[in-house]
């Protein structure tokens, strides 16, 4: 996604006109309906600063140069709004001191920690996964893989960190996983006659 798509989608979420926004950092709509159009390439630094302040957003995610930090931000925003927390009730739950935190995760300012990602997926009612932009909360396979994320706590785990690997990363757990399953199986009978079957305990 370009500079141009981002603004336009930002500007939609925030709800909006191209009026409007122009209204606030001081341009025309037809400015901002040329920079949603990509028929502005240079956009001055000044401008970039403002949209993004007026966006709730980093420079940095409109220039396309901090996607992560920032798909994390607006998720946990949009979580948190859905679930009517306000940025100070969300603070004190996930273990931070003031709600200028959240705000600078919210805006793509700051990073959080990989494994502060599963308090804030705990915290939101949501999945590690969502939260890191990995897959639709819309789409009917992830809404069963949501319903399965929210009862069982090993799975949550093992996707968030599946989304963390490499392809060879992902063969390897793969490997792992067939491997624990014929000695682990939920269906599996433990050998009593065996002193090294771990599964007899």
């Amino acid at each position: 996604m370009g500079m141009a798509e981002r603004i336009k989608e930002r500007r939609k979420i925030m709800g909006y006109t191209q009026t409007e926004l122009g209204e606030k950092i001081g341009l025309q709509a037809s400015a901002i309906a040329k920079y949603e159009n990509g028929r502005v390439e240079n956009i001055k630094r000044s401008t970039i600063a403002n949209m993004a302040k007026v966006l709730e957003c980093s420079p940095s995610y409109l220039m396309g140069l901090d996607n992560t930090s920032s798909t994390i931000g607006i998720k946990i925003k949009e979580c948190r709004e859905k679930l009517g927390l306000t940025q100070e009730e969300l603070a004190r739950l996930v273990g931070y001191k003031s709600k200028s935190s959240i705000n600078k995760i919210e805006m793509g300012i700051n990073d959080i920690p990989q494994l502060k990602v599963l308090e804030f997926s705990d915290v939101l009612n949501t999945t590690p996964a969502y939260l890191m932009g990995y897959d639709d909360p819309f789409s009917e396979s992830s809404a069963v893989l949501h319903a399965k994320m929210a009862k069982d706590a090993y799975f949550q785990r093992l996707y968030f960190y599946w989304g963390l690997l490499s392809d060879a990363g992902k063969d390897k757990l793969v490997e792992y996983a067939t491997d624990l399953s014929k000695i682990y199986s939920i269906d599996a009978t433990p050998d009593i006659e065996n002193p090294d079957d771990d599964r007899r305990f």
